[in-house]
């Protein structure tokens, strides 16, 4: 009877060990950096983004996807005076037409289509981003976004080079948690070997 005992003693300290992993794969996965495609399925077009801003807490670390048609738009961070008044400084706007900017830094971060009239007609984005750790919520994004109008291409617009365009996406976000759970059951399968 002792060792049955002494058997049940290791199970439940490994069940313990094996629950304790998974809960803290758990809040792994809850502070991994998050894709966002700016627009969802709309992508980075003239709309108004208030609706998509809603419920979004972007955090350092984060990525926002800027996805769009290429030659017919473009997209540029600016200041907060730049984005008021829908002009661009000396910055070179993007022109891939998927554009990936990593949110580096906790603050207000401003975006705008350069191409004209775009802007005023509200393709423009400004988020609040919280530090990583944060489990605040961020105060309400604000987009100004007035009516639509038509879009004009513009081929020629320069394409920056920037290593804020690679980072790992929402559906990445999957793969990495993937491997902890390998982690996990490679743990679980030592514990228990180790039991017997």
């Amino acid at each position: 009877m002792a060792a049955g005992q002494e058997r049940g003693n290791a199970a439940t300290g490994a069940m313990m060990v094996a629950m304790t992993l998974l809960g803290l794969c758990s809040v792994i996965k809850g502070v991994m950096a998050v894709n966002y495609v700016v627009g969802d399925s709309q992508g980075w077009t003239i709309m108004h983004y208030d609706s998509w801003l809603t419920g979004k807490t972007f955090r350092v670390g984060d990525t926002l996807e800027f996805k769009y048609n290429r030659g017919a738009h473009d997209v540029v961070e600016v200041t907060a005076a730049e984005y008021g008044t829908c002009t661009k400084g000396s910055e070179s706007p993007y022109t891939d037409g998927d554009t990936k900017i990593n949110l580096d830094t906790a603050g207000t971060r401003y975006f705008i289509c350069s191409i004209s009239g775009h802007c005023g007609a509200g393709m423009k984005l400004s988020i609040d981003v919280v530090a990583a750790a944060s489990t605040t919520p961020s105060s309400s994004p604000t987009a100004k976004t007035p009516a639509s109008s038509p879009s004009t291409p513009d081929a020629n617009a320069p394409t920056p080079s920037s290593s804020s365009n690679s980072t790992a996406s929402k559906e990445n976000s999957a793969v990495f948690f993937a491997p902890s759970l390998w982690i996990l059951s490679f743990i679980l399968g030592f514990t228990i070997l180790f039991i017997r």
